[in-house]
């Protein structure tokens, strides 16, 4: 399949680099070790919800759920799956939080999905916006 390049420049142009910055950051926010991942899920159901996607929320057990975005098309193509998850593996010692240098994020959580999050999500909102 071969991709318009000025549809791709479309969907790029509606990327903000100061956005997805600001959300990977967020994302980092949560402090969500396996079974604590409510907050965050929630989060990304706001957000969703916010940006114009349709959501569900499906609860895999008692206080833990999977926060789903859908971004819907014409119908006429195949689906596309992306998913990450929202717990973060702790490390028995104690880890600085997300910050920006050099116009970059760092942090042990950018590692641990959240930039993966974030770029899911941003890129999803830049397909619709195109």
């Amino acid at each position: 399949m071969v991709i318009e390049t000025s549809i791709t420049e479309k969907v790029f142009s509606r990327i903000d680099r100061d956005e997805l910055a600001g959300l990977a950051m967020a994302l980092c926010d949560f402090d969500t070790p396996t079974g604590h991942e409510q907050d965050i899920a929630n989060f990304l159901l706001r957000w969703f919800e916010k940006n114009g996607f349709q959501t569900i929320k499906q609860e895999v057990e008692s206080s833990r759920f999977n926060a789903v975005g859908i971004l819907k098309g014409s119908g006429a193509g195949r689906s596309l799956t992306i998913n990450g998850h929202l717990d973060v593996i702790l490390l028995k010692r104690e880890i600085d939080k997300a910050y920006v240098k050099d116009g970059l994020v760092h942090g042990h959580e950018m590692g641990n999905m959240r930039a993966g999050l974030a770029s899911f999500m941003i890129a999803g909102k830049a397909i619709m916006n195109a």
